[in-house]
């Protein structure tokens, strides 16, 4: 099962862990840091996350040697953020939705 790294605090955000190990972190500041040592599977991030740009945070880390393996999952509002992110999810969020859409984009990642 994957690691699985949640970036802000998400309200009403429906994860259902389906055996997935899932981190938390609100900390911008501790981001990178917290990827090199979960080395997770995938990043679902918050484009409203303080202090922190998610359309350079997802490409700068697809454009990071140790990190572009890694699967970005971006939570937003506005669909033309998704640039780098390998999906989008649109608020509000659909329970059903988030995992279908976490579920195809590890399967994705892990055929490459």
């Amino acid at each position: 099962m994957a690691v699985i790294l949640i970036a802000g605090t998400i309200p009403g955000l429906p994860l259902l862990q389906n055996g997935h190990t899932v981190h938390l972190i609100s900390n911008t500041s501790k981001l990178w840091t917290t990827i090199a040592v979960l080395r997770p599977s995938l990043i679902i991030i918050d484009d409203k996350m303080e202090n922190l740009n998610a359309r350079k945070f997802c490409r700068d880390c697809k454009q990071n040697k140790n990190s572009q393996h890694i699967a970005i999952i971006l939570l937003s509002d506005y669909a033309e953020l998704a640039g780098y992110a390998d999906a989008i999810i649109r608020r509000p969020f659909d329970n059903e939705l988030v995992n279908a859409t976490i579920e195809k984009v590890l399967e994705q990642n892990s055929l490459e």
